[in-house]
């Protein structure tokens, strides 16, 4: 299953790079465990008009985003979707104190680029909540790699699979 994953997330890559319009609807999470720092680094990847149409659902505001650039800014509505859309789950508690770090939009892609504190709980017990856009798309789905301390996991969530434990490879 984990090399049907990484087939499937690569296809997806490849083909987002010759596509501006979609007719399917993903978005892919790498997620490395900094132990020095004891937190969760993302880089999330999504499609900008999907990201600007569920901000826009979600404040009630359109939200539209430039084509290019880096922006270190706070963005308060981005950090609130995040954290009731984007977070590890430890003893059924979210994790979603969000450290926004800015984000890059490149073309119809945004990278938002977050931080997400995990203190002295161990990575590999927890489960993960990504439920970005399922309120806009039947057919959302969404990648999470991990990597802790060599180990990767790969998840597939989708609306009927919010919430995933860690299977490790």
């Amino acid at each position: 299953m984990t090399a049907l994953v990484s087939f499937i997330c690569s296809f997806w890559l490849s083909f987002v790079s010759l596509s501006t319009r979609h007719d399917f609807h993903t978005s892919l999470a790498d997620v490395r465990y900094n132990t020095k720092s004891k937190h969760f680094e993302v880089a999330l990847r999504v499609f900008t008009d999907d990201l600007e149409a569920d901000l826009s659902k979600f404040t009630g505001k359109k939200v539209r985003y430039p084509q290019q650039g880096k922006d270190r800014s706070p963005d308060a509505a981005l950090t609130a979707y995040l954290k009731q859309h984007f977070y590890p789950v430890y003893k059924g508690k979210p994790l979603n104190d969000i450290h926004y770090l800015g984000k890059e939009n490149i073309v119809d892609v945004t990278w938002i680029y977050f931080e997400i504190p995990a203190g002295s709980i161990r990575p590999d017990k927890l489960r993960w909540r990504y439920s970005l856009m399922f309120d806009l798309f039947d057919d959302q789905n969404n990648l999470l790699n991990i990597d802790y301390q060599g180990r990767k996991a790969t998840l597939l969530f989708d609306r009927t699979h919010p919430e995933l434990p860690v299977s490790w490879d």
